[in-house]
């Protein structure tokens, strides 16, 4: 591990904007879908800092999301059948994924992103994961949300004194912070989280809201606000990372 290396593991399951061709023909959705899909913005904050390991989504996950248990056959499950969150159907009719092709992207797309993720938590010097998200501005019934949620699926993962000092980082850098609100960390936090903890590490889950650098009313990012806000959440982490 380099000595600069923060002693973390950075997971970006949703940020991927890929989608094979052979996917999206049977789709009813624009393939501009994708982006609206996408935590925008994760790659160009999370991707290049200094952590231990990145590992990135390349895909959308529109075609697999990795943020789902294998076994999840849900229709906003590991191979959603509906947008989120409208719930739009995203297969043209008599199209949706039959076992044989949901099991070949599982293979292909699913699997394969959880054995680099394994892998990474068994560096040496690994004393955590942050699974990294962004987050639409607004809540389903149109109420502001905050500029960062922070998430151990309420004290499984992480544990109250690592989740506030987690916060305080954050808040030092100007951000307002919520704790598990509105998501208190999905499959990637939970799954590893708790295995972590019995080893004495940790696992949290981070949302940015894009409203911090989208252009207003739109899906493009703004480069000077990104830059901004790529600055302040480096700054946090590191502060962070600098007490494990």
């Amino acid at each position: 591990m380099s000595p600069a290396a923060w002693p973390v593991v950075l997971s970006l399951p949703h940020g991927g904007l890929e989608a094979p061709a052979e996917v999206t023909t049977a789709w009813a959705v624009a393939v501009g879908q994708v982006r609206a899909e996408a935590d925008l913005g994760t790659a160009e904050i999370f991707g290049d800092l200094p952590a231990l390991a990145v590992v990135q989504a390349r895909l959308s996950r529109l075609v697999v999301d990795l943020n789902r248990r294998a076994d999840d056959v849900s229709e906003g499950g590991v191979i959603p059948l509906l947008t989120y969150p409208d719930r739009r159907e995203i297969h043209l009719p008599g199209r949706r994924p039959d076992p044989r092709q949901r099991q070949e992207r599982l293979n292909a797309f699913y699997w394969p992103y959880h054995r680099q993720l394994q892998a990474a938590l068994r560096l040496s010097g690994v004393q955590g994961l942050i699974d990294c998200h962004s987050m639409d501005p607004l809540n389903p019934d149109h109420s502001p949300r905050p500029q960062i949620c922070l998430g151990d699926c309420r004290g499984l993962t992480c544990g109250a004194a690592r989740l506030l000092r987690l916060e305080a980082a954050f808040l030092e850098q100007g951000f307002q912070v919520a704790c598990h609100d509105p998501y208190a960390g999905g499959h990637i936090t939970r799954h590893y989280g708790q295995e972590l903890m019995a080893r004495g590490l940790f696992a949290a889950q981070i949302e940015l809201n894009k409203a911090l650098f989208l252009r207003p009313g739109g899906l493009e990012l703004d480069p000077e606000r990104l830059a901004e806000v790529r600055r302040r959440v480096a700054a946090a982490l590191a502060a962070f990372c600098a007490g494990l």
